[in-house]
């Protein structure tokens, strides 16, 4: 709009000058290039001012009032709307009798009838009310065991499915890979998932897997599937079960769990990050597991999970020590000659490791973090 001013005041400038529309016009082409007006406008205004017009701006005008969005009109959308909500705009337009333009058709649906399209909330199992009246009293029921029994936890065995195909796709993030700007990115082809599939039911508790269950092609998982070839084999094993049909109607089941014990040998990891050494059977507990029970016991002064994955790894290669090997007085920096060849062995190695894989196969005697392995990865190495 203001460019259009701009025009009209060169415009009445040249008028008062003596040039004619076509001088006029090829002003205003040199000086506006690609923003100059018409030459149909440029005419326009050029005889409104010769006429005596003084006004640069357009008149106020009432308008034309619309005759589309009236409450007929309105009333027809609505009935085809609740004929079908999921239509669009256009098919709105199309279905309607008298013609209307999807601009007035939107119109009428946003601002008259104040509606918008919303999709649809994806949820794990659409429940009727007395399901989920059912939920509820169940919970109840877990929170006051929870409240009297403290460890109730420690007895539950739940389980679910999942599909189990023959192989995985890897990923995008998966085919990362460490390289130097120079080096040329890498290229894989796209692969489809895996059309053979199987499923597999698996039972864990708050110590890990229990059990794992391999179903047949064509089974039907119901609750008499569960009961005969599921818990029906491995029942002994584990104990008694409290309440068979209540626990099959929650998909949770109870068990007395103090039988299974961990006969293995395995290593101990062990905290010594200013705490008494105290070891803890890791019975092939993945490091998130092992931490967590380390925060129960310590608190926020418990070591970082980084630490604890690095602890376990060399546990489970046969360390013993549960030592801080013994340093000299000066730290290793990020710029050691000993931390970067540490660092570039691991990348060499494999060069699809991350960060923190890194830190945990460093040697016991390279303790650097996380910041200082990604300066050396990228200012050192320049590699990204």
């Amino acid at each position: 709009m203001e460019r259009s001013l701009e025009q009209r005041y060169a415009i009445k400038f040249c008028v008062r000058l003596g040039k004619n529309a076509t001088e006029t016009f090829q002003m205003l082409q040199k000086a506006f290039k690609d923003d100059c007006i018409s030459r149909s406008q440029s005419g326009k205004w050029q005889k409104a001012f010769k006429e005596g017009r003084e006004e640069v701006a357009d008149e106020p005008r009432s308008g034309r009032p619309t005759t589309a969005r009236n409450d007929e009109n309105v009333d027809r959308v609505l009935e085809v709307l609740r004929t079908d909500r999921r239509l669009s705009i256009q098919q709105i337009a199309d279905t309607l009798l008298v013609h209307m333009s999807t601009f007035v058709v939107h119109g009428i649906v946003t601002e008259d009838l104040q509606m918008r399209k919303v999709c649809a909330k994806l949820v794990q199992k659409v429940l009727t009310q007395d399901q989920k009246e059912l939920r509820v009293l169940r919970c109840q029921e877990s929170l006051d065991l929870i409240q009297n029994e403290p460890d109730f936890l420690n007895s539950v065995v739940t389980g679910d499915e999942s599909w189990m195909f023959e192989y995985d796709p890897e990923s995008k993030r998966q085919s990362c890979a460490w390289h130097t700007k120079s080096s040329p990115r890498p290229k894989k082809a796209r692969m489809s998932k895996s059309r053979i599939k199987t499923m597999i039911i698996v039972f864990f508790d708050i110590r890990g897997i229990v059990h794992c269950e391999f179903v047949p092609q064509e089974q039907n998982v119901n609750s008499a599937f569960y009961v005969e070839e599921c818990i029906g084999e491995w029942q002994n094993c584990l104990g008694k079960m409290t309440s068979m049909d209540e626990c099959l109607s929650l998909n949770l089941r109870t068990w007395d769990t103090e039988s299974i014990s961990c006969t293995e040998d395995l290593p101990y990891i062990c905290v010594n990050d200013g705490f008494d050494p105290e070891p803890i059977k890791t019975k092939n507990e993945t490091a998130v597991n092992i931490h967590l029970n380390l925060v129960s016991v310590y608190g926020e002064g418990c070591m970082s999970i980084q630490m604890v994955r690095r602890w376990r790894s060399w546990f489970l290669e046969g360390r013993q020590n549960v030592h801080d090997d013994e340093r000299s007085d000066r730290p290793v920096t990020a710029t050691d000659n000993a931390a970067v060849a540490a660092v570039r062995n691991v990348v060499e190695a494999n060069r699809r490791v991350t960060i923190d894989e890194i830190m945990i196969r460093l040697s016991p005697g390279i303790e650097i973090g996380c910041s200082s392995i990604g300066t050396i990865m990228s200012d050192v190495l320049n590699l990204n």
